[in-house]
């Protein structure tokens, strides 16, 4: 019998072909982690943005001395400058009537989580008010007003809440 031994040049090709298929795997994962995890995170934002705009427009209906009623509901996610998962979503509205700012954030947030109890509607671990009024302001430019609900649905969206609140 004859013992076939590997001379380097014969080896150097098997070698990059190796590592080119690991190459390949690595990039394979990563690809189908980066598209179950984004996945996950569309369905959060979709599963919160729901309840959200819902409860604005009961917010809406339920506090007409605030809202034009004819002004239909819609929220855009705030940026992800805070991180991923944070289900904080805006609302811009041409016209709020109030007195005060601060009173009609309080009723906001009272009527929201008014809505939730109505609801069967919890957050994280159990929070029985989910939704917090994070951001409440008018533009200067063209005078419209943003008020950005948070969905307290996980630790991240939590986390979010308490550092505006230290900010505030």
């Amino acid at each position: 019998t004859e013992i076939y031994t590997l001379s380097l040049h014969d080896a150097l090709p098997i070698f990059i072909i190796t590592m080119l298929g690991l190459v390949l795997v690595i990039i394979i994962i990563s690809v189908i982690r980066r598209h179950a995890a984004q996945t996950t995170t569309n369905q959060l934002i979709m599963s919160s943005q729901l309840p959200t705009n819902q409860a604005m427009r009961y917010a809406q209906v339920t506090l007409p001395e605030l809202f034009d009623q004819s002004q239909p509901i819609s929220s855009t996610l705030v940026a992800n400058v805070w991180g991923h998962g944070v289900m904080a979503f805006e609302f811009v509205f041409d016209d709020l009537r109030m007195a005060n700012q601060v009173t009609a954030m309080t009723e906001l947030e009272a009527t929201l989580n008014q809505f939730a109890t109505q609801n069967n509607l919890v957050g994280y671990q159990g929070l029985v008010k989910p939704f917090k009024v994070t951001d409440f302001w008018q533009a200067l430019d063209d005078h419209k007003w943003h008020i950005d609900i948070t969905y307290i649905v996980n630790q991240v969206t939590l986390e979010y809440t308490h550092d505006i609140e230290k900010l505030n």
